[in-house]
């Protein structure tokens, strides 16, 4: 059955683009919002061992592989996460990359910014994070397609 071609013209006409336009809208603005935050968002790279010994001084002496001491400069934030133990719930102390050894091989010297009695019991273990770098999302999303490619230089 076919309608009339006035009553069609009526119906186009009362027809409204707004529902579409709103909805674009709230689209657009959430791929820009999503735009933003993928290229200026900025996300901290860590360079971590459990390998690390206490000094007199208070000051870490850490262990790193010899490849992820290139990456490693003085005056890098670092921070040293102390396991729980029977008598102390689980700490995390701020810290600084003081040292690196002038061969780029041996431990790293890392101070403390706050002293810790617990730092000279036996048995401590933790966790020592260094923090390399910071970039964003993009810069994350390009070194991940050039692992895949085939690229081994992935730290640029």
């Amino acid at each position: 059955m076919s309608i009339a071609f006035s009553r069609s013209i009526r119906s186009m006409n009362q027809d409204s683009f707004r529902p579409g336009l709103i909805g674009m809208s709230i689209l657009m603005a959430t791929l820009a919002a999503w735009m933003v935050w993928f290229f200026l968002a900025r996300i901290p790279i860590y360079e971590s061992s459990r390998e690390f010994r206490v000094q007199q001084d208070g000051a870490l002496s850490v262990t790193f592989p010899p490849d992820t001491l290139a990456r490693i400069l003085p005056g890098q934030k670092a921070t040293l996460r102390l396991a729980a133990t029977a008598g102390q719930a689980e700490q995390t102390l701020s810290a600084e990359v003081l040292r690196i050894p002038a061969n780029r091989q041996g431990a790293v010297e890392i101070y403390l910014f706050s002293t810790v009695e617990a730092l000279h019991q036996p048995g401590l273990s933790g966790e020592v994070r260094v923090e390399v770098e910071i970039v964003s999302p993009a810069v994350l999303a390009l070194r991940s397609a050039r692992q895949r490619l085939g690229d081994g230089n992935t730290h640029q």
